[in-house]
């Protein structure tokens, strides 16, 4: 019969306890650093394009290329 390996790791081989205990604030960095980024690019979106007309968006269609 085949030898069966025996798992010796515990959870705190694989991640250091004040790693652990700090993973928090590196989730809380990271989506700082997210928030940051999408007020960046909602400030540089520009407003000075006018909105297209009733007639502009009914009269065409291409349903034809997607098929």
């Amino acid at each position: 019969m085949a030898h069966r390996w025996n798992n010796t790791l515990k959870r705190a081989d694989a991640t250091p306890y004040d790693t652990y205990l700090n993973r928090r604030q590196l989730i809380g960095g990271a989506m700082g650093l997210g928030l940051i980024g999408a007020a960046g690019m909602a400030r540089s979106s520009s407003s000075d394009l006018e909105a297209n007309s009733y007639e502009d968006i009914t009269q065409y269609n291409n349903y034809y290329e997607f098929g």
